[in-house]
């Protein structure tokens, strides 16, 4: 994080990830059965559903409708209701609003989900905020073991933390046909599934484990404190 926003205030600066991703989730055995087990692929999103993410859902379900032969389902699970999402057309046949879930289940389901969807909008009035954000989910989600799909512009955090890491998948253009190309790919190559949820749990240890980052912040206070003692 340090890194991609940079610090241009002369000041010394240590950005640590909210983290929120309980030690006992990273002991866990990630949850690994293969597409063609399953009677359904469940793509899963927990979390707020609003301006920063409308446009990306949209384009979601209407990459999914052009995967009719695949038994697609989108799971969501947000405080907002089926109601709330209507009105922002966010519903099909395949489109399920879980409302107000206790956040264990919350986490179980993203341990044994089989994509975990994580949108930042394309088209938003709050454009550097949607650059530099750090979703608390997304150490959730590498916590999972899951794959991730991130549905997020290219020059965004979230791009660049799972490119460099390679702990995920992005989609970076605002295109329903785009994104359906993203899909089959974690569909269809088993391998680089593993590869990619592997890695994901080695950076949600790296990153975003609360006693890593306890442990980063007294060492760099200590080391500015012996700084500004000399």
């Amino acid at each position: 994080m340090n890194s991609f926003v940079g610090n241009t205030s002369g000041d010394t600066v240590c950005l640590l990830p909210w983290c929120e991703t309980r030690a006992t989730e990273l002991e866990k055995e990630p949850c690994i059965q293969t597409y063609g087990q399953k009677s359904r692929i469940k793509i899963i999103y927990t979390g707020a559903v609003y301006l920063a993410n409308f446009g990306c859902f949209r384009n979601l379900i209407q990459a999914m409708e052009s995967l009719q032969e695949y038994p697609l389902e989108l799971h969501i699970f947000t405080a907002q209701t089926p109601e709330d999402l209507a009105r922002e057309d966010i519903q099909s046949e395949k489109t399920f609003i879980h409302s107000h879930v206790p956040y264990s289940e919350v986490l179980e389901q993203q341990r044994t989900g089989d994509i975990l969807f994580l949108p930042l909008a394309f088209e938003s009035p709050i454009p550097e905020i949607i650059r530099t954000s750090a979703p608390g989910k997304l150490g959730e989600y590498l916590a999972s073991g899951r794959p991730v799909l991130a549905h997020v512009p290219a020059n965004s955090f979230v791009a660049y933390y799972l490119k460099k890491n390679q702990c995920g998948l992005v989609a970076s253009e605002n295109d329903p046909d785009n994104l359906k190309n993203h899909i089959l790919k974690l569909i269809r190559d088993e391998g680089f599934c593993r590869s990619i949820a592997h890695q994901a749990r080695q950076m949600a240890k790296l990153d975003y484990d609360p006693q890593v980052a306890c442990e980063r912040l007294l060492d760099f206070l200590s080391t500015n404190k012996n700084r500004n003692l000399e």
